[in-house]
């Protein structure tokens, strides 16, 4: 059951940092580091930008502030809306479920840029990895992420996935090399094609030219 209301908390916290906005030189008075160019943030996304005061992540500082927030979004809205109400519900939250949320805050953005690139590990698992691939040139792998490439030779992404030692992340490196490998050369050989063609017309425009009917008058004249 405490497990329960703290789960619930910790989402009706989530919630409200996701819809509370103010101003950048508001959060910027208690205690956020925001450029000061007047957009209004959500404290979620405040959440996620460092703060003078925190060493690790802005949860303890919006804790500290969280009377202040609520009494500038009272300002700003005015007493009984919804945003005040969920503000003044978070002050009665437990402080470990409030520090939660802002924390689930602060990485979700790499949560979502991991989902992101699992699906496209899963959506291209069956992409084909180039015979001569120079792993040592990929970027970011490790000397033994290397290692195992080269020794393995995997055929596809999929084949690279099944090798241990190969981590998540280096599967992403891989993926997003081979792809611009990839439209690399679908640029050079479009280019290729083109060129050719342009030449073409172009002598073709020149004979065109070269090609009207000039007639003469009586007196040796040329005309069109």
């Amino acid at each position: 059951e405490a497990f329960a209301r703290r789960q619930s908390e910790v989402e009706a916290a989530v919630q409200t940092f996701n819809e509370v906005h103010l101003t950048s030189t508001v959060w910027g008075r208690h205690g956020f580091t925001v450029s000061q160019d007047g957009a209004h943030l959500s404290a979620a996304e405040v959440l996620q930008r460092p703060c003078e005061e925190r060493s690790v992540n802005a949860a303890d500082v919006l804790s500290t502030h969280l009377p202040g927030v609520c009494s500038a979004v009272e300002t700003q809205q005015g007493k009984g809306h919804a945003h005040v109400e969920q503000l003044r519900a978070l002050l009665q939250m437990e402080g470990a479920s409030v520090r939660t949320a802002a924390i689930e805050c602060y990485y979700a953005p790499y949560m979502k840029r991991q989902a992101r690139d699992v699906e496209d590990l899963r959506r291209d698992e069956g992409l084909l990895l180039p015979e001569d691939l120079d792993y040592s040139r990929v970027g970011s792998l490790s000397a033994e992420e290397i290692e195992k490439l080269e020794a393995h030779r995997p055929g596809s992404i999929g084949h690279a996935q099944r090798i241990p030692g190969v981590t998540p992340s280096a599967l992403v490196t891989l993926l997003k090399h081979v792809r611009r490998q990839k439209k690399k050369q679908d640029h050079q050989v479009r280019r290729s094609r083109f060129e050719p063609e342009q030449k073409t017309n172009s002598v073709g425009d020149i004979t065109g030219v070269s090609s009207i009917p000039v007639n003469e008058d009586r007196d040796g004249n040329s005309r069109l």
